[in-house]
């Protein structure tokens, strides 16, 4: 079955109601005997509900995966099965997928072999129709950092400047360890933070409400825990300053 991955900017909390979710697609068909079988299933209703011939979006696929040892199981296991279903009145399916989660899966995991980011005209990517903006705004902070040319929004350069001041210093490896992990992971609890990084648990809690406090994350209530993530209007200076201080950038991949 032919999987068409759509590029997206932002991570929806996971709610149990939602059908479309695929941590809850996997949840689900876990629970069952037969993995296949019962994902297929569930695959079926949806496409009743969406109508045939209709693109059929699998959202937040990249909340199936952790950074960190072991991490990649429940994603493996999913897209493996979802591309090897042979009912073809399934298709077209499209997998959603945070454009961070999806360049770091194409260059560690060649995931992009089996989750090809669509060519359809019918569908927009959210990353695509954004990412002119976020040149932009890493050229202007560029050139901020560079020759001292304040940025035309005040809100940028207030921002990014209360972010530097955390992630800068020579001291600060676990907070940009945390903004990588948040980048690429999504949504985290502190414990996660943690498990993730290899560090302690009171580290972790101190640095999240420390972003949350200079903007740059935001707290969210989902069905088992507290998460953190990162605010999509922050983007462009998270990548700028993990760039600047870690030499990530993940925007080179895509």
């Amino acid at each position: 079955m032919a999987l068409e991955t759509v590029l997206t900017t932002s991570w929806p909390p996971v709610v149990t109601t939602d059908s479309y979710n695929a941590v809850n697609l996997h949840n689900q068909a876990n629970q069952a005997d037969d993995y296949m079988t019962k994902l297929q299933e569930l695959l079926a209703v949806l496409r009743e509900q969406t109508g045939k011939d209709k693109p059929m979006p699998i959202h937040s696929v990249g909340r199936l995966f952790r950074r960190r040892p072991g991490g990649f199981s429940a994603l493996k296991k999913f897209v493996s099965t979802c591309e090897g279903l042979t009912d073809k009145a399934l298709q077209p399916l499209f997998f959603g997928i945070d454009v961070f989660s999806y360049a770091f899966l194409k260059g560690a995991k060649n995931f992009d072999a089996i989750m090809r980011e669509t060519k359809a005209t019918t569908i927009k990517s959210p990353f695509r129709n954004i990412y002119p903006q976020w040149q932009k705004e890493i050229a202007e902070l560029e050139l901020f950092e560079r020759e001292g040319v304040i940025p035309k929004s005040p809100d940028i350069i207030k921002s990014y400047l209360q972010l530097r001041q955390v992630v800068a210093p020579n001291s600060a490896r676990e907070e940009r360890r945390t903004l990588a992990t948040l980048l690429v992971s999504g949504p985290s609890t502190a414990e996660e933070i943690a498990a993730d990084l290899g560090m302690s648990y009171g580290l972790s809690g101190r640095m999240l409400p420390t972003f949350e406090q200079v903007g740059v994350v935001v707290g969210q209530e989902e069905v088992d825990a507290y998460r953190y993530a990162l605010k999509t209007e922050t983007l462009p200076q998270v990548i700028f300053c993990l760039r600047e201080t870690m030499g990530i950038d993940l925007l080179e991949v895509v």
